[in-house]
């Protein structure tokens, strides 16, 4: 039996698929995702320098040809996407808008129908995530179902309808763009908060990529937790070159309406964000020219300049878990929190802790100064372990009669409630935590992993924005964050095994860490930048990876100072 369409249908597929496309796993262990490099790393796969140009649109070439070669060749972006732009009619290449969004897919199916000059090409593939004009990523998953539309101009086939944007394979979208990192200022201003970013490849070179994103602000997402680098109309004049590991970064005129502690800030952030650029060693930011000079800091700013900025520095304070109702330490101090304990937070400052206990009515939260007497501050039936963020605030999540809700106790003692948006209101949540720089917060809710951001709402902290970072994992339980855009947790593996996954807070790259060593089923994680992971099983053992896993001892509720 003959099936012309079938035929082209599968060719097209062949095409695409060679293009980048892998499968979707229908089972099996923890997913892995797409794997990337760590960003910055010197072994990047996405470096700029490096590309393969893809075959242009030539003379005489099939409807189906057309097709899979304009799929193939959006993966480069050069000049306005050139060499896709050749398989498009006049007409459509003037209207196709390629930098609206890039949408990511798997398992590509396309097929031809139609005859004469006019056909067309229906593309149904799995949505892995888009990527939006300003390089934010959506990790909402669903079903692309488009149309291509072709038609015969002079004797040739050419594209001359096609949607919106950019489809890349998700292997495809890995060579050509790049995961990187811009940061802003939390909404203390004592720490930089990074924003996960996706930076199309450009002939202007990545440190050119990475300023532009950072000074047009941060995305819709994340702007309500942090604040703005620059005033209002700033931008890049020109380039930003890099002669002899030296950066120059221009910026225009309104730059000056910046006060000193926001050209502080906004130099720290430049900083930082330049960091991901390889052999660089320093930076000098200029206003329209002119060297920008601050107190204490040379116009020439070293990569090392704003240590008190560090998105992820290594926290010094020991791992802190309970063992018999009583805090202890992995090889440090321990703070004197009395017995019952069931749970403990420490600030990274080291001038707050917070500790539940159990009372025969269910649990107290306490806060206090570290060595100082602690106040019991409110009551509930049962508490998730406290957190702290970077201004020494503590937040639980309360069970009582009426149901589930989060409160803070500020620095000063207060008790507030916090507003939640209704994506984690109407799930039980076991886990919640903050990141160290205040600005987003992870939380374990119906045996999910949400990734959320902390704002200010009219009545004070609101949680908001709460998106499925591991959509593909089940039964997830405990939940830290091993650096500034990066979380843990623990997963189901198969039928009964558990493991050990990390994430970014876009969900767009998971890997599994290995556990080879550990008796038990891990059911709890704590983890901060630069220590040893900790974890807990469901038999009470905890666990230390340090030159592989350890046994610290038996206990419960593992925290690093927050």
């Amino acid at each position: 039996m003959s099936n012309p369409t079938l035929r082209r249908g599968l060719a097209i597929a062949a095409v695409v698929a060679m293009a980048g496309c892998g499968g979707v796993p229908d089972g099996g262990a923890v997913h892995l995702g797409r794997a990337l490099p760590a960003v910055g790393s010197g072994g990047d796969a996405f470096d700029f320098a490096v590309k393969a140009l893809p075959p242009p649109w030539r003379s005489g070439m099939s409807p189906d040809d057309v097709v899979g070669g304009f799929l193939r060749a959006v993966v480069n972006g050069d000049s306005d996407y050139a060499i896709a732009r050749s398989f498009l009619s006049s007409a459509a290449a003037r209207s196709w808008d390629p930098t609206r969004s890039i949408t990511m897919y798997d398992s590509p199916q396309v097929t031809l129908s139609g005859t004469g000059a006019v056909r067309s090409a229906r593309l149904r593939a799995v949505r892995t995530g888009a990527i939006d004009e300003r390089g934010d990523f959506d990790p909402t998953r669903g079903v692309i179902d488009d149309t291509i539309g072709l038609a015969r101009i002079g004797g040739q086939w050419r594209i001359d309808r096609l949607p919106p944007g950019v489809l890349l394979s998700t292997l495809d979208a890995q060579r050509s763009i790049r995961l990187a990192r811009v940061y802003y200022p939390n909404r203390a201003g004592t720490a930089l908060a990074p924003e996960q970013a996706f930076i199309r490849t450009t002939q202007s070179g990545l440190a050119t990529a990475l300023i532009r994103t950072l000074l047009a602000g941060p995305g819709r997402w994340l702007a309500p937790s942090v604040s703005r680098v620059a005033p209002s109309g700033t931008a890049l004049i020109g380039n930003v070159p890099v002669v002899d590991g030296v950066a120059d970064v221009n910026l225009s005129p309104p730059a000056r309406q910046a006060t000193t502690k926001q050209l502080a800030q906004l130099s720290a952030a430049i900083v930082w964000t330049l960091h991901q650029v390889p052999d660089l060693a320093s930076v000098r930011v200029l206003i329209d020219g002119s060297p920008l000079s601050l107190p204490g800091v040379g116009a020439t700013q070293s990569t090392a300049t704003w240590p008190d900025f560090d998105p992820a520095a290594a926290v010094a304070g020991p791992a802190l878990f309970i063992a018999d109702g009583r805090v202890a330490a992995i090889n440090g101090a321990v703070p004197h929190t009395g017995r019952n304990v069931s749970a403990v937070a420490e600030s990274i400052t080291g001038n707050v802790v917070a500790v539940v206990r159990t009372t025969r009515a269910g649990a107290v939260l306490a806060t206090g100064p570290v060595g100082g007497a602690l106040v019991d501050r409110l009551s509930a039936t049962a508490m998730t372990p406290p957190t702290v963020d970077a201004e020494g605030n503590v937040l639980t999540v309360t069970t009582t009669a009426t149901g589930q809700r989060v409160v803070a106790v500020l620095a000063s003692g207060a008790v507030r409630p916090v507003t939640v948006d209704p994506r984690l209101r109407r799930r039980t949540v076991t886990s919640l935590r903050l990141s160290r720089d205040g600005a987003r917060v992870a939380a374990v809710a119906g045996g999910r992993l949400l990734v959320g951001r902390v704002q200010q709402g009219p009545g004070g902290l609101m949680l908001a924005g709460f998106r499925d970072v591991l959509p593909t994992a089940v039964d997830i339980s405990g939940v830290a964050w091993t650096d500034a855009g990066d979380v843990v947790a623990t997963v189901r593996s198969g039928r009964t095994a558990r493991g050990l996954v990390v994430t970014d807070v876009d969900g767009y790259a998971d890997r599994s860490v290995s556990i080879d060593g550990v008796r038990g089923r891990p059911v709890d994680v704590a983890a901060a930048p630069g220590r040893p992971l900790i974890l807990v099983t469901s038999a009470g053992t905890v666990w230390s990876e340090s030159g592989g896993w350890h046994e610290v001892g038996r206990g419960a509720a593992a925290a690093y100072p927050n």
